[in-house]
């Protein structure tokens, strides 16, 4: 959007808005690959996994989304590395469902279209990465969901009402 704005545009989001900036292309490559390394040991925020194959898509993250964020085909992806960076101790998900064709929650009139279902397995290996590279306190409220309880465990109500020790 800021890209596409005339200058008083783009003005008016840097003054207004807080942009998230991608850290880095969707798509891998043998150049990408090497930049990106070079990227993660200079930048110990960023994690990014790259193939060194046009048609593997990457997988990255950021611990602090002042140096960029990448994006998964799902807001929730965003959304986990903004509280990360925010440095909660626990971060709870509810509605991270992505299951029965991904279809939205909420019932609306002229849904728009999604990409979901195609990109779920994407999602699955971005959100994977995560939990494996970071050691913080991730759940999932949602007791039926397309991510495996070994990669965001699940707790559930109770748990969190009792307890603050998650």
């Amino acid at each position: 959007v800021i890209k596409r704005a005339d200058s008083t545009e783009a003005g008016n989001l840097l003054n207004t808005c807080f942009l998230l900036k991608d850290i880095c292309k969707s798509r891998g490559g043998i150049g990408r690959k090497i930049r990106y390394k070079i990227k993660t040991m200079t930048n110990r925020n960023l994690r990014i996994k790259c193939s060194a194959f046009r048609k593997v898509k990457t997988i990255a993250f950021s611990t602090d989304v002042t140096h960029g964020h990448f994006g998964s085909a799902t807001v929730a992806f965003s959304a986990l590395q903004i509280a990360i960076s925010l440095k909660f101790e626990r971060i709870i998900f509810s509605g991270l469902d992505l299951k029965g064709g991904c279809k939205r929650f909420y019932n609306e009139v002229n849904a728009q279209p999604t990409t979901l279902p195609a990109d779920l397995s994407f999602i699955l290996r971005s959100f994977s990465y995560v939990s494996i590279h970071y050691d913080g306190k991730i759940y999932n409220l949602s007791p039926q969901t397309a991510i495996p309880y070994d990669v965001i465990p699940f707790i559930n109500t109770e748990e969190v009402a009792c307890s603050t020790s998650y």
